[in-house]
């Protein structure tokens, strides 16, 4: 029985280690990242509210492709048109996210994900090989190349 305490007391102690750890590197890494983010210049400055614009524009992109498909299907011209302004506009906001991480500049988020934001969509691991957001699957086909919630 003292040996099942150990093995338990043991793990306790590294799973409290690991969590002290990845606190301690979480409340360095904000604090890093306020001192970056007064330190920016003002080109940074004009950059990062670039940045916001673009990531709000990037919210009204997909609702516009949304309506798009709801309205005249996957397969027309209004659809093409939304995708190529929301490929535009996700490929401008990337070039500018990362030139501002490279320079030093602690970058918000992007909004418009909830929890598991970075897992392929909104709240919902999309890369387990479900079906995903447009049911096409992805990589599957064609119209899913920009998929507007996944990115994929």
């Amino acid at each position: 029985m003292t040996r099942h305490r150990y093995l338990y007391s043991a793990l306790v102690i590294v799973f409290a280690s690991a969590v002290a750890g990845w606190l301690g590197t979480n409340v360095r890494a904000q604090s890093a990242g306020a001192q970056t983010a007064a330190q920016a210049t003002p080109e940074q400055q004009k950059q990062l509210d670039q940045l916001k614009q673009l990531d709000a524009k990037l919210q009204t992109d997909r609702a516009t492709l949304h309506e798009a498909i709801a309205k005249y299907g996957w397969d027309s011209d209004q659809v093409d048109a939304a995708q190529d302004q929301l490929a535009k506009d996700r490929s401008e906001y990337r070039n500018l996210r990362r030139s501002l991480r490279q320079a030093g500049v602690a970058v918000p988020a992007p909004t418009g994900f909830g929890p598991g934001a970075g897992m392929g969509g909104p709240g919902r691991g999309m890369r387990a090989g479900r079906g995903g957001c447009c049911g096409h699957g992805h990589h599957s086909c064609p119209g899913c190349a920009d998929c507007p919630c996944c990115g994929k």
